[in-house]
């Protein structure tokens, strides 16, 4: 079974992560566009990813708690 906690914790660090390696990026002198594309690949698989975690909750085994995660998410 999905440890949702968990789940949402481990996502926002990887998004967190990939988010500030595509700023680094953007803001590099070199601007390598290899890189660039790469960091932007995983970044909108992260997205995806996120918005199938977030929508495929069961909303009957909702609680507060994760409706608290799935706002951070988001």
């Amino acid at each position: 079974r999905c440890e949702y906690e968990k789940t949402c914790t481990l996502l926002v660090q990887l998004f967190d992560q990939n988010a500030q390696n595509y700023q680094k990026l953007l803001h590099s002198p070199s601007g390598i566009t290899v890189d660039k594309a790469i960091q932007e690949g995983r970044l909108a698989w992260l997205v995806y990813l996120v918005g199938t975690v977030v929508g495929g909750r069961l909303t009957y085994t909702s609680t507060d708690e994760h409706d608290a995660m799935d706002g951070e998410l988001s």
